[in-house]
């Protein structure tokens, strides 16, 4: 499945920062946009210390943040990325829930889309911690947009 130029574009820019981050033992979700002028920006939470999000809670809040620009016609394409326990059959349908402990963490997320309609994960499964990470080859899988729609 080839992917559209913006989201490859995503990939190749913020990818490997996820991954030099995961290798310094730093697993926060990270995000990125396009906007319609064709500029990536990234997009980080930060916290003062006194109010702490649930990785679930950072999710929502970029997922309904980037749904606000996009419906505003500010952004082409959106990217969020995290990390999941795993797959979860036990819904009936595709479930990567993230995880909340560094021991639970096996599989790199990216939620993927684009104002064409383009929606999907990357799945990028991987062993060990810190640097001695490895990745195995990652799988794109379609799924429902939450930013881009309808």
């Amino acid at each position: 499945m080839a992917l559209h130029p913006q989201l490859d574009e995503i990939l190749d820019a913020v990818l490997p920062i996820v991954q030099q981050f995961q290798r310094q033992s730093m697993y926060a979700p990270h995000a990125a946009t396009i906007d319609c002028e064709g500029m990536l920006a990234g997009h980080a939470l930060t916290s003062d210390g006194s109010n702490q999000l649930s990785v679930k809670e950072a999710l929502a809040h970029f997922e309904t943040s980037f749904r606000e620009l996009a419906q505003a016609g500010k952004i082409s394409a959106s990217a969020i990325f995290y990390h999941s326990t795993g797959i979860d059959p036990s819904s009936g349908n595709l479930a990567l829930p993230p995880a909340n402990t560094l021991d639970e963490c096996r599989i790199l997320v990216g939620l993927l889309e684009h104002v064409s309609g383009e929606s999907v994960y990357i799945v990028l499964p991987y062993t060990g911690h810190a640097e001695s990470i490895a990745y195995a080859t990652g799988r794109l899988i379609k799924k429902p947009p939450k930013v881009f729609v309808v």
